[in-house]
């Protein structure tokens, strides 16, 4: 007994008690049982029975004084804290309940006192039988860390000035298409929102792998992330609201990669007796919209989120560290249960006002702060004091940072133009605010107090301590200087200045140089990578990366080309820097004390890091903060330029850095492998003399259209004049390659003598197409043979002293879809400079490469060597991967359009040639199982026979993308029947709401021509709008384009201009063919008057066409005489390949299906009208007409479909 009270006091004493009356009635409680036991030892007799019984009396009054001792402890800190504020009302209310619980607890321990001085009157009993003394507790070991298992105290006493942690372990029975997620949490009562959001670490789900009870197509995500709240009131109204954004999933088809808010929860935090809810509990999540001022236990009456649930733990801020051991898994589900939720306070009903929502749902994504969620609605008028100053009043902070965490981006300033609701500060209630990650304008020199208050932020999961394994990717340089660069990554003890060391090297490592010519502005490395095995750690490692740079000069000599190369990453070419620490550390150390790394309180700094370059110097090791840089005034920026790193521990992660799945371009970012860049260092210098022979290898196709089947690579050297010289090249394709990325392995030999300088090497592709089932050329490639030496330009001339050098290396040809005319010489440039649309994505792999002589003088040859010395003498060269890097690209580099289309091409199932041959050819399955037969079977399909082989329908490259949706640009009518102005719109039917009538046409507006072409004339308007996007369009099988065009009046009264609408005509176009989108430039005909309700009805229920054929037989439309529409209508992604417009470019191609065969010759005369600029009112300029017949014109049509008579 007297250790225990002993214990109390020491304890007592520790927790800052120093009340001189609890002291003395501890010390007088000490003595008292010290001399109890003393003449427990002196005098013993035998009453077992009696000595059970008083000894069970004696502990359970000291278990009720150590109860009372923990009570009065905390109303003694209550106390002695409420003195240093000033007192209100309620808490002067307070003060009296505390001095009546103190006046009993007090009478309650003078009891306790009286009954331990009866058990002392009493007899001594004999002193027990003596047992082996107790193992000695380890003082120095917490009593946090003794516990045989970490779990959570539920009943254990709340202390509200230390607060609570609560951890956000997992997230469960998310959708299997959903690919990340990422939580918002605020805390929130029920009548107004305490503090700023915090956003959650974005973190990638995963699939199930295991039972349990969410089903097995479902994806979890580890959040592994904690909040500590401390001084957090015991207020049974305040909860944690949480809300859910996911990338991916339902209603995701159109865009699959920017975080948006799919449901919310709140999370219970005090019961209706002021006791935390501890433990570790599991919540489904709820459908938005968001009502954070609901109490959690209403929750129950609103939907749920499909299965999805929040894991999550709740403890006491004494508990934080030994919670944080824990193992988090989806594996613990069971041990996860549902929190017990009180009803509301009698005493503080909800506000019977209508509430704001938080959120709609459908408009918070990544890229915009969650403000909705997390501000209240002020009062009617606050006093001034009580207004928060708008970010955008603060001002921007000129000093630096060191660097960006992408799980820590500060939530962006809203512009200037957007009114920032001020917040009610309530002075009367302490609230605690959950942390949230400093804003970017706010710095320490701005709020010297704001560092002190600063909670701690989140921490996230942490990566084992034994794994020693560190790597770095490099991803870009953005906003560099152009030219060639390459980053240099070293690691350094901070305290010695050395090199870290590994088992097997310094850590150390340098990127391949890379030039800026792939896209604007960024030096991409495409997630070059290094790692290093048993790292020798400490904490005070630190990261400097140091970026090189050779600037591009306009010309470099061939003398000086080396040289320069010679001392392109030496110290002269460095041209910024940057640094990160390698740990993160808990606690406040200095350098020396980093030395020595803690598990326990230091952790990797991994994740995707986004650093400022500096200007050099570089500083010494020892000078980098391992903290944000508040100022440096001898640092300077370089330029806008920034690093972009990944750091892990153990594995790399899987994916590229460039962003794609999950960034802010999407599509417009090129994936990963689709396309390198690789530009020739250096031009042929080598003479090419008579008796050199070279080889031609075919090596392969990417991204071929999805028409493809089986194809072959036919070529022939031709001159200028299309004459043939040596063999020709037949590429057959390996069976087991995907029809998509065919693989062929071929290679021919040249050792003829009469090759001219001029000879360009012409491919061709072959397929049997999937659509039309018959012999289709996919696409024409161009190769020089030749270049002048010391150039890259193709001779022009086929002079016999013209020095020539092989057009030597790996190329990566671009396909076009028609081949050289035959009247124009033969150039490699011929093609491309013709305006020949190309086939989106699709490339050549071939290579040439020049052939040793042998002893002779003569250029060796496959059949006069021996295959085993083939690869010795160069006759045999493998096929390089595309992947290093060695295929000359530049020639095909991607456009935009491109960059969206190899996002879904790479998304293409393999497949097999074996199994399209197998898919086409009607034969036994023993015909399929000899390769002999289906390489026959392809080289027999594959020949030109006496039918001329199709052109490649460029409409089936790749099916269309609802989230890319549809582009359409009318450039121009012709033939026009009126003498007036002309504008039209556009819109897609189905659902063709505007004819539909009101309030139909409300729910997809019209598109309207804006710029008109004042150029043309009043019979052949043009206009110069371009393309309209319909993005987001769903698929349907007969959806048309209908252009409506209306004759505009402009007449002048007075003063004024009036405004009418006359005539007009109308056509349509169909968009679709089989799950693809038409890309092409149409001619479309005109139809008297406008579309009828039933007739739109009929259009979505048929071809286009052949509803247009019928009726015009059945009298039903009336076509105009030779009065046409020119149509551009495009895949979201492809518009570029339309880059002319019809009536401009009378060489452009255009699609006239649905012109009447009978009426080709009318259509194609055109007549002759006014210039629309010699009708234009006097005192209108140009580009005030143009503006203002298009409003007006917009107001017309409105205004009849207000009146009803759209007709």
């Amino acid at each position: 007994m007297v250790a225990e009270i002993s214990a109390i006091r020491q304890a007592y004493l520790q927790n800052g008690g120093n009340d001189p009356d609890i002291l003395h009635q501890m010390a007088q409680m000490q003595a008292e049982a010290q001399n109890i036991e003393d003449q427990m030892k002196k005098h013993g007799y035998d009453h077992r029975h009696r000595e059970k019984k008083d000894n069970g009396q004696i502990t359970q009054l000291e278990l009720e004084n150590e109860r009372l001792h923990r009570e009065l402890m905390l109303l003694q800190e209550q106390n002695f804290l409420a003195r240093e504020r000033k007192k209100s009302d309620r808490e002067e209310e307070l003060e009296r309940q505390l001095r009546q619980l103190r006046e009993d607890q007090l009478r309650k321990m003078y009891e306790l006192q009286n009954e331990i001085n009866l058990l002392k009157n009493r007899p001594p009993v004999e002193p027990p039988r003596q047992l082996p003394p107790p193992p000695p507790t380890k003082a120095d070991t917490p009593w946090l860390l003794q516990r045989p298992y970490v779990e959570v105290e539920p009943m254990a006493p709340y202390d509200q000035y230390a607060g609570f942690v609560i951890f956000y372990d997992l997230v469960l029975n998310l959708d299997q298409r959903v690919t990340a997620c990422r939580l918002i949490v605020g805390l929130h009562g029920v009548s107004a929102q305490m503090g700023e959001p915090t956003l959650m670490p974005t973190v990638y789900t995963e699939p199930v792998t295991r039972g349990g009870p969410y089903a097995s197509n479902n994806s979890n995500a580890i959040i592994g992330a904690r909040q500590p709240v401390p001084k957090c009131p015991a207020d049974s109204d305040l909860g944690i609201v949480v809300e859910l954004q996911t990338s991916g999933g339902p209603g995701s088809d159109y865009d699959k990669h920017s975080l948006i808010t799919r449901a919310w929860t709140k999370l219970p935090l005090f019961d209706s007796k002021g006791q935390l809810i501890a433990g570790k509990f599991r919540i489904p999540f709820r459908n938005v919209p968001i009502k954070p001022y609901l109490h959690p236990s209403q929750l129950q009456n609103l939907d749920k989120f499909q299965d999805a649930e929040l894991y999550y733990r709740v403890v006491n801020m004494r508990d934080m560290e030994v919670q944080s051991l824990v193992n988090i898994t989806a594996a613990n589900y069971n041990q996860y249960s549902h929190p017990i939720i009180s009803p509301p306070s009698q005493n503080k009903p909800f506000s019977p006002r209508a509430l704001p929502t938080a959120s709609t749902g459908l408009g918070s994504t990544h890229s915009h702060p969650p403000v909705s969620l997390h501000k209240p609605t002020p009062p009617t008028s606050p006093p001034p004091d009580w207004l928060s100053p708008p970010d955008s009043q603060r001002s921007r902070s000129p000093e630096l940072q060191q660097y960006d965490h992408t799980y820590h981006t500060p939530v962006p300033t809203p512009p200037a133009s957007v009114p920032v609701v001020p917040t009610p500060v309530k002075p009367r209630t302490a609230r605690p605010v959950l942390p949230t990650p400093p804003s970017e304008h706010e710095t320490e020199s701005e709020h010297p107090s704001r560092q002190e208050q600063r909670l701690p932020s989140i921490q996230t999961g942490r990566v084992q301590p034994q794994d020693t394994t560190i790597g770095f990717q490099v991803d870009r340089v953005k906003h560099a200087e152009h030219g060639e660069g390459k980053v240099r990554i070293t690691v350094y003890y901070a305290s010695t200045g050395k090199i870290v060391q590994s088992s097997i090297s310094p850590l150390t490592c340098s990127t391949t140089a890379v030039k800026s010519n792939f896209k604007q502005g960024y030096h991409i490395f495409g997630q070059q990578e290094a790692t290093f095995n048993d790292v020798d750690m400490q904490g005070d490692m630190v990261v400097i990366a140091r970026f090189y740079l050779k600037r591009r000069q306009k010309e470099v000599s061939d003398f000086e080309t080396d040289q320069v190369n010679g001392t392109l990453y030496d110290e002269e070419t460095l041209v910024g820097w940057t640094a990160i620490p390698l740990v993160l550390c808990t606690e406040n150390l200095s350098i020396r004390g980093r030395r020595n790394f803690n598990p326990k309180t230091m952790q990797i700094n991994i994740g995707t890091h986004t650093l400022k370059l500096y200007q050099p110097p570089v500083p010494d090791p020892s000078q980098i903060p391992f903290d944000e840089i508040p100022s440096h005034n001898d640092w300077r920026r370089y330029k806008k330029s920034t690093l972009r790193i990944h750091i892990f521990q153990g594995n790399p992660r899987p994916g590229s850095l460039t962003p794609s799945d999950l960034s802010e371009d999407g599509e417009e970012v090129l994936p990963e492998y689709s396309w390198l860049p690789c530009e020739r260092s250096k031009a042929p210098r080598d003479p090419f003399l008579s008796g050199d022979g070279f080889d031609v290898y075919v090596d392969g196709c990417r991204f071929l259209p999805d028409s493809v089947t089986f194809t072959k690579v036919a070529a022939r050297v031709l001159d200028r004049k299309y004459e043939v010289h040596g063999k020709d090249i037949n590429a057959n394709v390996t069976l087991d390659s995907d029809i998509y990325n065919p693989i062929y392995e071929t290679k021919t030999e040249f050792r003829e003598n009469n090759i001219p300088p001029s000879a360009t090497i012409l491919f061709k592709i072959y397929t049997v197409d999937n659509f039309y089932k018959q012999l289709t050329v996919v696409g024409y490639a161009t190769l020089n043979v030749y270049v002048e030496s010391g150039t890259e330009r193709q001779p022009t001339i086929d002079k016999p002293g013209l020095q020539v050098s092989l057009n030597e290396g790996a190329h990566q040809l671009r396909l076009y879809s028609q081949g050289p005319n035959g009247v124009d010489p033969l150039t490699e440039s011929l093609i491309r400079d013709s305006g020949i649309r190309y086939v989106p994505c699709a490339s050549l792999l071939v290579r040439l490469t020049r052939v040793a002589k042998g002893p002779s003088g003569k250029a060796l040859e496959q059949a006069k060597v021996p295959q085993a010395d083939w690869l010795r003498l160069g006759l045999y060269q493998p096929r390089p991967r595309y992947t290093d890097r060695i295929y000359f690209s530049t020639k095909c580099m991607p456009s935009k359009g491109e960059s969206k289309l190899f996002h879904s091409m790479m998304r293409r199932p393999p497949i097999k040639v074996r199994d399209a041959v197998a898919s086409i050819a009607q034969a036994k399955e023993s015909f399929y199982r000899n390769d002999k037969n289906l390489e026959e079977y392809i080289r027999n399909k594959l020949t030109k026979g006496d039918n001329k082989p199709l052109d490649l329908d460029l409409t089936f490259i790749c099916q269309y993308s609802a989230k890319q949706g549809i582009k359409v640009a009318v450039d121009g009518a012709s033939n026009l029947p009126w003498t007036n102005f002309t504008h039209a719109h556009i819109c897609l039917n189905p659902p063709g709401a505007f004819y539909m009538g009101t309030p139909h046409a409300t729910y997809d507006k019209l598109m309207f021509t804006e710029f008109l072409d004042l150029k043309s004339t009043n019979t052949c308007p043009q206009w110069r709008d371009g393309f309209k996007h319909f993005p987001s369009r769903s698929y349907h099988r007969f959806l048309t384009v209908i252009i409506h065009l209306q004759e505009v009046q402009v007449s002048v009264a007075k003063e004024n201009y009036k405004y009418g609408l006359l005539e007009q005509a109308w056509t349509a176009v169909q968009v679709f063919t089989d799950h693809y989108c038409y890309t092409s430039t149409f001619q479309l005909p005109l139809f008297d008057g406008s579309p009828s309700p039933q007739m739109l009805k009929q259009l979505a229920r048929e071809p286009c066409k052949d509803w247009m054929e019928r009726n015009i037989r059945s009298g039903t439309i009336h076509l105009l005489e030779g009065g046409s529409v020119y149509v551009r209508l495009a895949d979201g992604r492809r518009d570029d390949e339309l880059a002319g417009d019809a009536p401009g470019d009378k060489l452009l191609e255009v699609n006239t299906d649905y012109i009447p065969p009978e009426w080709e010759d009318k259509y194609a005369r055109e007549r002759p009208g006014k210039t629309l600029v010699s009708m234009i009112p006097t005192g209108k300029t140009a580009e005030q007409f143009v503006d203002g017949l298009a409003i007006k014109f917009k107001n017309l049509v409105y205004k009849l479909y207000e009146e009803g008579n759209v007709k």
